[in-house]
């Protein structure tokens, strides 16, 4: 969504513009499964809109596209009863009240170390803080996270949305000419130099090399790709190398998260009235701990969610062994038999060699390290993306989307004063 963001600005201002896409696909991390036997488009990636972000809105309104809201209830549930109705974000509101404004960053496993709050409220905020932000309380940043908080109640984002045709509608709206866009291309080296760069890359089709020389680059890639080394598929090698660059990347954290969606033959779950209209189930399962029904759409649906240290048994994992680790947590947090799935919708993002993860997350000090990635690199590289979102942002379309918007408008000013 960065890359296509920043070339739709470049090229309606005029530019030149040629987008290296890796994948058979445009749209990175949003990849939507049109299941005909659902008739509900089911997301193998982002699924939500986070809040009321203009970034977001704008094309929705723009382009005709219908979104609903989804129930923002969230139920704490236990051997298949409801524990407490109290909102998960309220838990780590109430968690994350005394920590320090000012000073040195600290993670949240040491805050909670000295945290006062009752060890009910700790408990459920952890939870929620670790599933949401997909990385272990060990590395999670206390700064981070209120900024992120903050952040998210500008925009009223503990409210969450649905496109209703699916996501892959909203990177419809932004994708540019088809010619500007060679899919299966897979960058390798990019050697660049004040005002020039010349980009190495490789068909994945039938292994035909490429260079293509330009006056400006915008790296839109993963966190994951960026951290990965060559000979590893997927990897860049900038020439000459970017201490900055390989600094803040170093230091940032990449989230572990797996999902599973299943499709039942029935809602099974409706016979409690509070499971049934209820958008998010959390528990202390150990493996998925969370799930999501599509509430208050009507569907026999339902979306696992395995982040940060609950995902890490799964890593490496096969498909099947991914689904019926899901599907005995999911009989585990109901208390019930599970009846067998008609379908299943699971991506393996962590296999997938130009992603390799979920999303960045907000770890002990990683605001700076955001901020110098953000940075363009003597008028002729820029980097956008997720990750690279310094406003509170990250790990969200609408912060990609805002990143790839701050890229182009680098990269005019870099062309206009050549």
């Amino acid at each position: 969504m960065a890359g296509l963001t920043a070339a739709r600005h470049l090229q309606d201002a005029g530019f030149t513009v040629e987008i290296l896409e890796a994948q058979s696909r445009a749209g990175g991390r949003i990849q939507t499964a049109h299941d005909p036997a659902a008739a509900f488009p089911v997301e193998l990636g982002a699924e939500f809109i986070h809040g009321k972000p203009p970034e977001i809105w704008d094309l929705v309104r723009r382009h005709g596209l219908v979104a609903y809201e989804h129930s923002s209830q969230a139920v704490h549930v236990e051997d298949g009863r409801i524990a407490t109705h109290e909102e998960s974000g309220e838990y780590a509101d109430k968690f994350l009240a005394q920590t320090k404004r000012r000073g040195k960053d600290e993670s949240v496993a040491d805050f909670a170390h000295r945290s006062r709050q009752p060890a009910n409220v700790r408990k459920w905020a952890l939870a929620f803080l670790e599933g949401f932000n997909a990385g272990p309380a060990e590395r999670l940043g206390t700064k981070a996270i209120k900024r992120d908080m903050q952040a998210a109640e500008k925009i009223e984002g503990d409210r969450t949305f649905r496109i209703l045709n699916g996501y892959d509608s909203l990177v419809r709206t932004i994708q540019t000419r088809d010619e500007s866009i060679r899919l299966s291309t897979v960058v390798t080296k990019i050697i660049w130099s004040a005002g020039r760069a010349i980009v190495h890359a490789k068909q994945s089709i039938d292994g035909s090399q490429l260079k293509i020389a330009c006056r400006c680059v915008i790296v839109t890639v993963s966190l994951g790709v960026l951290r990965a080394a060559p000979p590893a598929v997927g990897a860049i090698t900038f020439e000459p190398e970017i201490p900055r660059v390989s600094e803040a990347v170093a230091n940032l954290e990449f989230g572990d998260v797996y999902r599973a969606t299943f499709r039942f033959a029935e809602r099974f779950w409706e016979d409690n009235d509070e499971l049934a209209k209820a958008g998010f189930w959390i528990s202390q399962e150990k493996v998925f701990p969370t799930w999501w029904t599509a509430y208050p759409v009507i569907a026999p649906i339902l979306t696992g969610w395995s982040a940060g240290p609950a995902a890490e048994s799964l890593r490496g994992a096969s498909r099947e062994t991914v689904i019926a680790a899901a599907l005995r947590s999911l009989s585990k947090i109901l208390n019930r038999r599970i009846p067998p799935p008609q379908a299943v919708h699971f991506e393996d993002w962590h296999a997938n060699p130009f992603v390799r993860g979920a999303y960045s997350y907000a770890s002990v000090d990683s605001i700076p390290q955001r901020q110098a990635l953000s940075r363009p690199v003597a008028g002729t590289l820029s980097f956008a993306g997720e990750a690279t979102n310094t406003e509170g942002h990250a790990a969200t379309v609408h912060g990609a989307i805002a990143s790839g918007i701050r890229a182009a408008r680098q990269a005019a000013r870099s062309l206009h004063q050549k």
